[in-house]
């Protein structure tokens, strides 16, 4: 299993070239880092409730993330959204990954569901991933046989895939959004360890917004074995402005935002 973990961030590329396929997994804190899916509170009337009429969900922009581990500046992380060919496209490169490796997510302009996801590294592709409802298939190279690997894996019965978690800021950038526009049960696509489906339930929460965060802010709590982590974003944009998990002393913290530019780097 891979060794990487928020908490670990200087672990360089996430996924080895065969990944172990464990399907309909809730994740155990005994087994798993503290920042994983699979969190176990019972869904509620968050799920599903439209987009505010008004708001603008996920506007074109770069966006600057600060990476904060037990209490120290780890890393960063940048973000740039766009729209492309009917699609919202979020791209991300952290300064935990390798210096020319990048992400893409491409969402669904409506639900906000994330339809793909690409790893590009050293400007060639590395993963794709696709996600059809409640099915999620992982393209990726296979060296054994000089080729393209392809494993496939369910969400749990009845579920649709919305997204996919890598550990990186972006697999928590637009879930607000598509928390909104999903109809219960969802699941993720977890991309970080051994490529799973991770059921995900989620409510509002009912604590104030942390300092340096909009008083303005919304939050979704998630809780699991290791504790609770909160989502806080705007209401307009959707966009996250910090992301929390006590129990690991973990935090993403937005910095900076400004118009769309070239460079992701």
């Amino acid at each position: 299993m891979n060794n990487c973990s928020l908490a670990n961030t200087n672990c360089g590329k996430k996924v080895a070239n065969d990944i172990p396929v464990r399907q309909k997994e809730t994740f155990d804190a005994q087994t798993t880092p503290a920042l994983a899916l699979g969190f176990a509170v019972g869904l509620s009337s968050l799920i599903g409730a439209a987009v505010p009429p008004g708001s603008n969900p996920l506007p074109d922009g770069m966006y600057k993330y600060a990476i904060v581990d037990s209490g120290k500046p780890s890393g960063t992380s940048t973000i740039r959204v766009s729209r492309s060919n009917g699609q919202i496209v979020i791209e991300e490169h952290s300064s935990p990954m390798e210096a020319t490796e990048s992400s893409q997510r491409n969402l669904d302009p409506v639900t906000f569901v994330t339809r793909s996801f690409l790893v590009n590294s050293d400007g060639k592709r590395f993963v794709t991933l696709t996600l059809d409802g409640g099915t999620a298939s992982l393209q990726q190279p296979d060296n054994s046989v000089k080729g393209t690997k392809t494993t496939t894996i369910s969400a749990p019965a009845g579920a649709t895939f919305i997204g996919v978690f890598d550990l990186n800021v972006a697999s928590f950038f637009a879930l607000a959004a598509a928390l909104h526009a999903a109809h219960p049960p969802v699941a993720m696509a977890n991309f970080a360890f051994e490529f799973n489906a991770a059921p995900v339930n989620a409510r509002p929460s009912t604590a104030a917004p942390p300092e340096g965060v909009p008083s303005t802010d919304v939050g979704i709590a998630m809780t699991e074995d290791n504790g609770t982590g909160t989502i806080w974003y705007d209401p307009q944009t959707f966009v996250l402005d910090e992301f929390s998990l006590p129990a690991a002393r973990i935090v993403f913290k937005r910095i900076s935002s400004e118009e769309p530019r070239s460079d992701l780097y």
